[in-house]
């Protein structure tokens, strides 16, 4: 493909080069650009444009929003190459965190400040904060007394829970110290030992 350059004014050029070839006529599209500086810019411009179309790229900067582009890259690439399960967490992630942050933001303007404060905000939001905490109901506990703590070592006695219930019976004794029934507890020791 081929471009020309022509000065316009003192430090304004024009570059003309043939962008597309239009399906339906079969004529070339010719684009035109302003290009503010010296010669050389606008030659360095004109390679530029020219080497995108050779690579299959447009020659002009996208208009899509980057809510455009990621709905397109979902899409067109995620939705193929990765399972079902995660293309739905990846547009779950995007339409939900990303795009009402960065969304309407130019593409060919998105800078890596604008990816962070997209990821800033995503941190910040805690989806618990939007929920009350359910209340925990405080009851009081009941200790076992002599005749309970034997019946229930009885009811454990050959299984494979005796050991842990044989634990708590006898670890309660700090719990009965404390509440003043040493004594009562002293007896419970005795039966379990029998």
């Amino acid at each position: 493909m081929t471009g020309h350059i022509r000065q316009r004014s003192p430090g304004s050029w024009e570059i003309k080069f043939d962008a597309v070839t239009d399906p339906a006529t079969g004529k070339r599209k010719a684009r035109f650009v302003t290009v503010r500086g010296g010669k050389k810019d606008a030659q360095r411009e004109l390679r530029r444009r020219l080497g995108a179309l050779d690579e299959g790229r447009s020659g002009e900067p996208s208009k899509f929003t980057v809510a455009q582009y990621l709905e397109h890259w979902l899409d067109e690439h995620a939705k193929d190459k990765v399972s079902a399960k995660t293309f739905e967490r990846y547009a779950e992630i995007l339409r939900l965190h990303a795009v009402p942050v960065i969304g309407g933001h130019p593409l060919p303007r998105l800078e890596p400040l604008h990816i962070q404060a997209c990821h800033g905000a995503m941190r910040e939001r805690n989806p618990a904060d939007a929920v009350d905490a359910p209340r925990v109901a405080h009851s009081e506990m009941k200790i076992l007394d002599q005749a309970q703590s034997a019946a229930l070592l009885r009811a454990a006695e050959g299984s494979s829970i005796y050991a842990p219930v044989l634990l708590a019976v006898t670890t309660a004794c700090g719990e009965a110290r404390s509440s003043g029934s040493v004594g009562r507890m002293s007896t419970s020791i005795a039966v379990l030992s029998r």
